[in-house]
């Protein structure tokens, strides 16, 4: 998925899922992954596990915020 595909799917900007990516919310090889010099493509499963975990704090310890995601 793309970056304006992950930004509509979440309704955030995309300099917002930029900012996560910078601020290691979104990790590369965790929620994402780049190939050569190509944009990120993000990975939808692993981005809807880490909500989910936001949602069942007993999924994931150390699980993305939606909420930080919507800033």
């Amino acid at each position: 998925m793309t970056m304006a595909e992950l930004a509509d799917h979440l309704r955030v900007s995309k300099r917002t899922i930029e900012r996560r990516m910078q601020t290691g919310t979104l990790r590369e090889g965790t929620h994402y992954v780049r190939a050569f010099d190509l944009p990120p493509r993000f990975i939808r499963e692993a981005i809807e596990r880490e909500i989910e975990g936001v949602r069942d704090p007993r999924a994931r310890q150390h699980a993305v915020n939606p909420a930080a995601l919507a800033e």
